[in-house]
């Protein structure tokens, strides 16, 4: 009996094992369920092959069976749904009161009871829930289910990791999930114009957040320190983005802030210290001060408003290597001290570079300014050893740069 055979016969004595042990109850979980109906499957497979005198087209059944395992189950990995057993909870454990202004609806304001995964009823009384909350001290709820029907949502736990929102959802409480420090993702529907200040805050875990179409506003300190979320998609409904609405968004790589936007707060992107790439909107005419202050990881800026000033400097950002601009205004000191600036690109627009506007760039090698500037303040350029400027067809270089500031007084 070659190898191979041997194995074959030692899994299909394998195969008779599992089934004895499933008789004798021991594999009545779901995944042993799955592993002995694929093994036993499988050990049929090889028992049928070696009954044709084909031994070597049989195949090892504990291999098949571990490869069906894993294909099953990688197709529930990052469903969490599959991970709970969702009930709707006995009345008796849900704490409410009535509307005081109708009268004719109902707002749940916790869940008492012990499971971890719950759906909230749509009607209490003959009365419709309206708004929901879990008390953010005394809840073990994971998953939260609201049903259709409810328009607001309150206070939710701490513990919270996964909450379904349905589209009848128009409104958060300040602080809604304020420092849910478990919950892990979120869908945030449309009917949500407003994601009020602190919405967020501090949600530590938080990887995954998607804002629908009709979100138009984020308020102040929405997602403060929300450092595990690396992306967010943000909807063309989008206008306005309020003060260090990302600050300590401290996973966040990549951002783009779509043209609706025509409002952007201060200190947007405060101490996002992995952020590499923002793109800002073509709305924006002003990028605010302090917007990317503490961003180390910044690598790519893009701003494309044709009439934009940019103000503030961005020496926090040593890595900065490629900016797009497409405005008129480049502010003094703006880009000093970036000693990674490699790339300049877009200033056909530019009329005004302000004073050692790009000192001590030492990476930067060329830069071709447009027929459009009309000044150039004092060092704009200095410290910019390798730099090659051209302008109206005549190069300019650290040696005769005095030369070029000359021609704008």
């Amino acid at each position: 009996m070659s190898i191979r055979q041997r194995k074959i016969a030692a899994a299909l004595a394998a195969a008779g094992i599992v089934a004895c042990f499933s008789a004798c109850g021991g594999g009545n979980t779901p995944a042993a369920t799955t592993a002995n109906t694929g093994i036993n499957e499988a050990a049929k497979t090889v028992a049928d092959e070696i009954a044709k005198g084909n031994p070597e087209s049989a195949t090892n059944p504990i291999e098949t069976a571990a490869d069906s395992s894993s294909e099953t189950s990688g197709a529930n990995t990052g469903d969490y749904k599959s991970q709970y057993e969702v009930i709707e909870p006995d009345i008796s454990e849900i704490e409410y009161t009535i509307n005081q202004k109708t009268f004719e609806s109902i707002n749940i304001k916790n869940y008492t009871g012990k499971a971890n995964a719950i759906k909230y009823p749509s009607v209490i009384d003959g009365m419709p829930v309206k708004s929901v909350g879990i008390n953010p001290e005394k809840s073990d709820v994971e998953y939260l289910v609201i049903p259709d029907g409810v328009e607001r949502i309150g206070n939710i736990g701490f513990e919270l990791k996964y909450i379904d929102i349905p589209d009848s959802v128009i409104g958060f409480g300040e602080k809604s999930f304020f420092n849910a420090s478990s919950l892990e993702e979120i869908i945030v529907p449309g009917g949500v114009e407003e994601i009020v200040n602190n919405a967020f805050y501090n949600c530590r875990s938080l990887k995954k957040i998607v804002l629908s179409e009709g979100v138009k506003s984020i308020g102040e300190f929405a997602f403060d320190g929300c450092s595990s979320m690396e992306s967010i998609s943000l909807p063309d409904s989008l206008e306005k983005i309020g003060n260090n609405a990302f600050w300590d968004c401290s996973s966040l790589k990549e951002i783009t802030i779509p043209d609706s936007v025509t409002d952007l707060g201060r200190k947007l992107f405060m101490n996002c210290k992995s952020l590499e790439k923002i793109t800002f909107p073509k709305g924006m005419k002003s990028i605010p001060s302090e917007c990317l202050l503490s961003c180390y990881g910044l690598k790519e800026i893009i701003i494309t408003n044709e009439e934009a000033i940019l103000y503030g400097d961005y020496k926090d950002s040593p890595e900065l290597e490629t900016v797009v601009f497409k405005g008129k205004t480049i502010s003094g000191f703006a880009f000093a001290d970036c000693k990674s600036l490699k790339n300049v690109k877009s200033l056909e627009n530019v009329t005004l570079i302000g004073e050692e506007a790009f000192r001590n760039c030492t990476a930067l090698t060329e830069l071709e300014l447009p027929d459009t500037i009309e000044t150039i303040g004092n060092d704009a350029f200095v410290g910019c050893d390798a730099l090659t400027v051209t302008y109206k067809g005549e190069k300019y270089t650290k040696s005769n740069f005095d030369e070029l500031y000359k021609l704008f007084k």
